[in-house]
């Protein structure tokens, strides 16, 4: 007896949980809502890269030349490859 009750109390509660449905509206057909959604898209950038200068310890000769003249075209490779990295990174900024 206990347990033929249990099963209407549950035959009863399923039942009732279809009475809840929504009626006017069709399970099938799908609800749209036009919404427009602003997005920023990348562009590609393009920058025209620095030419590589030529370097001073490439071009001194390594044969014949004092060690103060090494040093020299040392010193002024380090700052011509500074301006080269500042050339390339600025490059690099107008592409942010």
């Amino acid at each position: 007896m206990r347990t033929s009750s249990m099963v209407l109390v549950l035959a009863g509660l399923l039942l009732a949980g279809c009475g809840s449905a929504p009626v006017n509206q069709k399970p099938t057909d799908p609800i749209f809502v036009g919404t427009t959604v602003p997005v920023v898209v990348a562009e590609k950038c393009h920058v025209e890269v620095p030419a590589e200068p030529a370097w001073q310890v490439e071009a001194a000769p390594a044969a014949g030349t004092s060690e103060f003249e090494k040093s020299k075209a040392v010193l002024a490779e380090l700052e011509q490859r500074r301006d080269y990295e500042n050339q390339i990174k600025a490059a690099a900024k107008k592409c942010e």
